[in-house]
């Protein structure tokens, strides 16, 4: 896999990884090595990797937002936990890990604190909700431009989005941009775009003018983010 841009010293460690297959995705759960706060020593943390081919990971390697961060204080596994498996159950990813306590953390001495007294916890998350995209303090607003994809002439879109609001027709909107000029498509801009129904955890939007693109046309979805939202997912389908 690699190590992940910047790493360093004991952060450049990897001492273990799980793998699961999940909606496409080569999703890899890798414990990086990092300094305990208080200790000093080295205590794993359970990070993401992504894939689509197997061989190249985007991995996520931030110390303050680990997928299974160090526990609070006082807990059993503030000493850094490692895990072992990865599990689809019914709309979860379950994720067993073992972790210690922060007097027998993984580097330290079995004289000095003893035999480590090593328990198994469990994290689930919801499917689809692993990743997230979020603005960073003191922004108000931000935009995410998804992948360019190719629909035909004629045919009538939709956007499902999977997030984190209060106020969904306020906080998330959606434009079309065309792939080559990067202009918006008229009819197709986020001013225009409103949720017409919710399905479970995820929005349905379209937008209010109710045209159709014309023509066999390369687009490029664009979410626009306030500071109250996170965003899971935005899927566009579309039929003719």
């Amino acid at each position: 896999m690699g190590l992940p841009d910047g790493a360093t010293g004991i952060s450049g460690q990897i001492h273990g990884a799980t793998m699961s297959l999940h909606k496409g995705y080569y999703v890899a759960f890798t414990h990086y090595c990092l300094p305990q706060p208080i200790t000093g020593r080295f205590a794993p943390r359970v990070h993401l990797g992504l894939s689509k081919d197997g061989e190249n990971f985007n991995v996520f390697e931030d110390a303050d937002d680990a997928l299974i961060p160090l526990d609070p204080e006082c807990t059993w596994s503030e000493g850094g936990p490692v895990s072992g498996c990865v599990l689809p159950v019914r709309n979860e990813l379950w994720c067993y890990f073992s972790g210690l306590p922060i007097e027998n953390c993984w580097a330290g001495s079995e004289e000095k604190y003893g035999r480590p007294k090593i328990n198994t916890g469990l994290a689930p998350w919801q499917n689809g909700r692993l990743l997230a995209a979020g603005l960073k303090p003191g922004f108000s607003k931000g935009h995410l431009m998804l992948e360019p994809f190719t629909v035909n002439s004629g045919s009538e879109l939709e956007v499902l989005i999977n997030a984190d609001c209060d106020n969904p027709q306020e906080d998330l909107k959606v434009s079309l941009l065309d792939a080559k000029t990067r202009l918006t498509i008229p009819g197709f801009a986020s001013e225009q775009f409103r949720i017409v129904r919710e399905d479970d955890a995820y929005w349905r939007g379209r937008w209010s003018t109710e045209r159709r693109l014309t023509g066999r046309i390369e687009i490029i979805p664009c979410v626009e983010l306030s500071d109250k939202s996170r965003l899971y997912s935005a899927e566009v389908s579309w039929r003719v």
